[in-house]
């Protein structure tokens, strides 16, 4: 999936479904959580830190599932540790049985984020090659 902030939601753009029966999709146009999923996770980890801060304090950060992350001050913890990584992560925050790894950057001046999305049973199975692939198309778009 690939996404760009959109106020205080993540506004889907693209999505290319696996060949997997069993995968998740949303569609374009769809808005997700900024906090909750790996899309925005990525998008906050991309910002200089003053502008990070004032976007996390606007956000309304409603619970999803019960991993959602619902302290600012955790995000914040979460966000430098992704940065730490070079990968962010959300497992299960947005949607239950849902994990994703996401990375961000500029493409023609806008922050936009690009997510791995599936089941997280296989997503942690195989969690360093879909990092090492992300990473991979962080190099090769961003």
């Amino acid at each position: 999936m690939c996404g760009h902030l959109d106020g205080t939601s993540i506004k889907i753009f693209a999505c290319q479904e696996s060949f997997r029966s069993l995968r998740y999709v949303l569609r374009p146009g769809t808005k997700v959580g900024v906090h909750s999923t790996a899309l925005g996770k990525a998008i906050l980890g991309a910002m200089p830190l003053a502008e990070r801060d004032v976007v996390i304090d606007q956000l309304p950060m409603e619970q999803t599932t019960p991993f959602t992350l619902e302290d600012r001050d955790v995000l914040k913890r979460e966000i430098e540790s992704g940065i730490e990584r070079g990968w962010f992560i959300a497992r299960e925050e947005g949607a239950e049985g849902v994990t994703a790894l996401g990375i961000a950057g500029n493409i023609s001046g806008r922050l936009t984020a690009f997510s791995v999305v599936g089941p997280t049973l296989r997503l942690e199975k195989n969690i360093t090659n879909y990092a090492e692939a992300i990473l991979d198309a962080q190099r090769d778009f961003f």
